[in-house]
């Protein structure tokens, strides 16, 4: 008896990303409406508050500004906050980053009008209170500490700092430091609100399968009378580069090295961003991309490997990480290198470009099933100060694009001489790495 056939399983060319409904509320305030069907719907208040607002000796501000506006407002403290987002099921998380602040919820239709005025709340009367601040400021401190005993995170952190110019925001911890925490304290965090978060500066983006006027009707009602003033916010500028080095971060007796790799890229303005989103995903970007064949299959050197893009609000990274073991880190690192220029000289085949393009195209529709995905990709492009059609112009571009595009965007973008992080035991890997070395 003959064996089934398998199933086959094609993109859907006709997918496209929820388009949006925009309106801009008397007092600046953006609202922009995703329609999408479902049983759950989704908010994001994105507030442009990027990380180079911050002064230099308060960095982490923005992310301790964050994690405050559900600590206590005007009308409520933290638990009574909590306990109404609990009493009506909301599901809600506020994130930073380098790029804005972002207020998600995800909540039942029927509680739009109960949603915006909590999300309104927050945002415009929080109080602050010492006690919400020093305890979220110890947290930072905490997350920090921890990021730098971590390999993986210690390893991101040092990378940012060797692929961009000191001067740069980007290349410190969007979180502050420990030293720059340590300094922080409520008049901060009140300063930075009254300069920065007022309706100008504030987009809702909602998910759901609403009508367009129920969306900036409940809008108007919860954020209308909002009337705080707000300075533009600067324009982000791409980080000037820094010449490529090779770090090591020492922890006596690690068994294992975690190496990442990286240099300076290009942000989704750019022209080639599909171009090299599809090489670097070619590159390493899943289990058949050639990183992966070679590091993990032919070689047995790790677990896993992965390129990726890092893009910023102008500028980016591009970077492959893995973790190996101690005794062939030397090794390891000079097939990721071998493998680079193999890849940089000939570009990838028609088949792992096929592989890499069928892959971005086809994960889009699956990634984007439920309103908070699609209020989160959107509310990514507003913090990142691009346009609604950002997502199907770049699925437009990868579908026709060749091999060669691949490797030209590649050759362009990615330089032949990487910085190099090792995080692991510097007496033992250290004469088998490519010099000079700067160890810590």
């Amino acid at each position: 008896m003959s064996a089934p056939s398998r199933p086959v399983v094609d993109v859907d060319p006709s997918w496209r990303f929820p388009a949006a409904e925009t309106r801009t509320l008397a007092n600046g305030l953006r609202v922009h409406h995703l329609r999408h069907a479902g049983a759950l719907a989704a908010a994001t208040l994105v507030l442009d508050l990027p990380s180079h607002v911050e002064p230099r000796a308060e960095e982490g501000v923005v992310a301790l500004l964050a994690r405050l506006l559900d600590k206590g407002s005007t009308f409520r403290d933290a638990d009574a906050i909590a306990a109404t987002a609990e009493r009506r099921g909301l599901q809600y998380l506020i994130r930073t980053g380098h790029d804005a602040v972002y207020a998600d919820l995800e909540f039942v239709p029927r509680m739009l009008p109960e949603v915006l005025d909590l999300l309104a709340e927050i945002v415009s009367v929080p109080v602050f209170p010492d006690d919400q601040v020093r305890g979220e400021i110890e947290g930072l401190r905490a997350e920090y500490r921890m990021a730098m005993d971590i390999p993986a995170a210690r390893a991101g952190l040092e990378l940012a700092a060797a692929g961009v110019a000191p001067e740069a925001r980007c290349a410190r911890p969007a979180g502050g430091t420990e030293e720059s925490l340590a300094r922080l304290g409520r008049a901060p965090v009140a300063d930075l609100h009254r300069k920065y978060v007022g309706p100008a500066n504030v987009t809702l983006v909602l998910a759901g399968e609403f009508s367009a006027e129920a969306v900036f009707a409940a809008a108007d009602s919860a954020f209308g009378a909002w009337s705080a003033p707000a300075e533009e916010v600067a324009p982000a500028s791409a980080p000037p580069v820094r010449a490529p080095s090779t770090v090591v971060i020492h922890r006596p007796g690690s068994v294992q090295s975690h190496l990442a790799f990286g240099a300076a890229a290009i942000d989704r303005r750019s022209p080639d961003w599909p171009a090299l989103l599809a090489a670097v995903h070619a590159l390493g970007g899943g289990m058949s991309s050639r990183l992966m064949a070679e590091l993990r299959t032919a070689r047995a050197y790790t677990y896993g490997v992965r390129a990726s893009l890092r893009p910023w609000r102008r500028g980016g990274m591009f970077v492959i990480e893995t973790a190996v073991d101690t005794s062939v880190t030397g090794a390891a690192v000079n097939e990721t290198l071998r493998l680079l220029a193999e890849y940089a000289a000939a570009g990838p085949t028609a088949a792992e470009r096929n592989d890499a393009v069928d892959y971005l195209l086809g994960s889009d529709a699956v990634r984007h099933q439920n309103a908070q995905a699609v209020a989160g990709a959107h509310a990514a492009l507003v913090g990142n100060d691009l346009p609604a059609g950002h997502l199907d112009e770049v699925r437009s571009r990868l579908a026709v694009l060749t091999p060669e595009d691949l490797a030209e965007a590649f050759t362009r973008h990615v330089p032949s001489a990487l910085s190099l992080v090792v995080v692991g035991d510097a007496d033992t890997v250290a004469r088998h790495l490519p010099g000079p070395l700067i160890i810590s």
